[in-house]
């Protein structure tokens, strides 16, 4: 009995080895066509703000959403982001949010709603679209608050990147 246990350890150990080298490597390989489309620093700062808002790309949020914290203003596409929508979606409908779900946000403990893409690489586009058109500026997306943001621009400063 004992013996089936610990081999029934090894292998659901071997395999949630597998499955995150696995999800590593697509990651990578996302931000590597990422790095075709936009610049590097946009890029970098994507990773950064991923890295902060998913918990290393592990939250459930994430998992469920592929989105670094993309909530809706409005209840209807493109749910507030139109300056994304009509530079990014309009041209690859493939990007475009396909809703949204709720969560228990971790900070606050408040259920909120977060954009729900079709993949990663929908998420991350639609994130450095969103910094290429606000300056390449992180905390641009934390807040419209200054002050909030260069708080969060330090956070993200202190991140470091493994993909870019």
């Amino acid at each position: 009995m004992l013996k089936n246990s610990i081999i029934t350890v090894v292998i659901i150990a071997i395999i949630a080895y597998l499955l995150i080298r696995h999800m590593k490597n697509d990651y990578s390989s996302m931000f590597k066509k990422a790095l075709a489309t936009f610049p590097k620093d946009v890029v970098s700062n994507a990773e950064k703000i991923y890295r902060l808002e998913t918990d290393n790309f592990s939250s459930n949020q994430f998992i469920k959403t592929f989105s670094a914290g993309m909530e809706p203003s409005l209840s209807t596409y493109p749910y507030g982001w139109t300056s994304i929508a009509n530079n990014l979606w309009s041209k690859h409908p493939e990007y475009k949010p396909s809703g949204f779900l709720p969560f228990i946000e971790n900070g606050t403990g408040k259920t909120k709603n977060f954009l729900k893409f079709p993949n990663f690489e929908a998420g991350l586009f639609s994130l450095c679209a969103f910094l290429s058109l606000s300056g390449n500026n992180p905390g641009r997306w934390f807040s419209t608050n200054v002050n909030s943001q260069n708080l969060y621009n330090e956070k993200i400063s202190k991140i470091k990147t493994s993909f870019v």
